[in-house]
């Protein structure tokens, strides 16, 4: 029989005496040997088996919790280090980059020289800009260079440079743009002449010259309200004026004058005046970009001869053709030269300038432009070039004997610096 069947037994009550006793003393035994291994702090014998106490195995449980949790916090503190990390890039390397483009960027590459293959130089957009608004606004002035360094967040520091001088003395204009707003540290240099500079200013008669224009407003002083020996003040000088400037010009200094012509000139008789007087280059002509009715000089107009030095700007040529007259690593002078003799190379050089000018809404907005450039480039279209004056740079003695022909009415003479 069985230990189970005879312990059933004893249970029932089934078992004779001497059975009974014998489990009896079974049972005792047993229970003194469970009393005496909970008392110990470890089974004897048992470490290799891996048994342990109730207390270790709760010390363990709380190490494997720690542990688990210690983990759980390294990897959250990697992924969140990891995800600063990410953001602090972000914000040194990318934010002031996605900022910036949303204004205009004066350092842009717009363009690229090639030479044999390799890019031998880069034009940018302020340089592009800066050196269409001075051929066409700033005579004497002109601008092509402009090193631009950026500091993010639609900020830049700005160099405009002068390459090219007459006189030796170069004249940089630094400065700063800031979201759109230019800030120039000489605010005198790269300033547009002002609307007067020619004396053709509120003149009510262009069919008449300067002369005759002066004599009628003196032969008629009540249509225009004017007084006793009163005139009407049009340009800069009178013509008295200039001769007493004139005169006390030194010798062997650079001036740029700004002559105003007797009469409008087509640009045929304007170039063949030029040539008559031997200037070679460095010539700006003022030219007429709207209609009679209520004309004002706009002061807006290009090089009619060649500037000392070609420009290595690169552009979209396909939409401006000879945006520049000369230009290129290796430019043609005697080509360029002639092509601008002609009107109808002139007018297309005028008109790409105009037209690029009017899609520079921005770069307009920062140099306070307000003029319609794609309506004078219209007006040039259907009516050709028509001057009115011009400017270049000579020394005393030469102006002196400009002064003296029939074609200029007035002049005024200001110390190129």
């Amino acid at each position: 029989m069985t230990y189970r069947k005879l312990l059933e037994l004893y249970r029932q009550g089934n078992l004779d005496e001497e059975a009974k006793k014998e489990i009896e003393q079974e049972l005792e035994k047993f229970e003194a040997m469970n009393d005496y291994f909970f008392q110990e702090e470890e089974i004897p014998d048992l470490e290799g088996l891996g048994v342990v106490s109730e207390e270790e195995t709760e010390a363990n449980f709380t190490k494997m919790i720690e542990a688990s949790i210690r983990k759980a916090f390294i990897k959250m503190g990697t992924v969140v280090g990891a995800v600063v990390l990410v953001l602090v890039l972000l914000i040194i390397f990318v934010v002031p980059k996605v900022v910036s483009w949303f204004y205009y960027d004066p350092g842009e590459v717009v363009g690229q020289v090639e030479q044999n293959g390799q890019v031998t130089d880069e034009t940018n957009q302020m340089s592009l800009d800066m050196a269409v608004y001075t051929q066409l606004m700033l005579p004497g002035y002109f601008r092509d260079n402009v090193t631009v360094e950026d500091q993010g967040y639609g900020k830049y520091d700005l160099c405009i440079q002068q390459n090219v001088s007459y006189n030796r003395q170069f004249h940089n204009v630094s400065g700063k743009m800031e979201r759109n707003k230019l800030t120039l540290y000489d605010t005198n240099l790269l300033k547009r002449m002002t609307d007067n500079q020619f004396d053709w200013f509120q003149r009510e008669h262009l069919e008449l010259s300067l002369a005759e224009n002066e004599a009628y407003e003196q032969e008629h002083p009540e249509e225009y309200g004017l007084k006793e020996n009163e005139i009407l003040t049009h340009g800069p000088v009178t013509r008295d004026q200039m001769e007493e400037k004139l005169a006390k010009l030194e010798e062997d200094k650079l001036y740029l004058a700004y002559v105003s012509l007797n009469n409008l000139m087509s640009y045929e008789e304007f170039m063949a005046f030029i040539d008559r007087m031997d200037y070679g280059s460095g010539v700006w002509c003022a030219v007429k970009c709207d209609g009679d009715d209520g004309w004002r000089p706009e002061n807006v107009g290009f090089y009619c001869t060649l500037l000392s030095q070609s420009t290595l700007l690169s552009w979209d040529e396909e939409t401006y053709p000879n945006l520049f007259t000369w230009h290129g690593i290796e430019p043609d002078y005697d080509k360029a030269k002639e092509n601008i003799r002609t009107e109808a190379f002139a007018k297309e050089h005028f008109m790409s300038m105009l037209r690029y000018m009017a899609v520079q809404e921005t770069f307009c907005e920062m140099m306070l432009l307000h003029d319609d450039f794609e309506g004078m480039a219209e007006y040039i279209e259907e009516n050709g070039i028509e001057v009115y004056g011009f400017v270049l740079m000579d020394q005393k003695e030469d102006l002196i004997e400009l002064g003296r022909q029939e074609e200029v009415y007035v002049m005024d003479i200001q110390y190129m610096y």
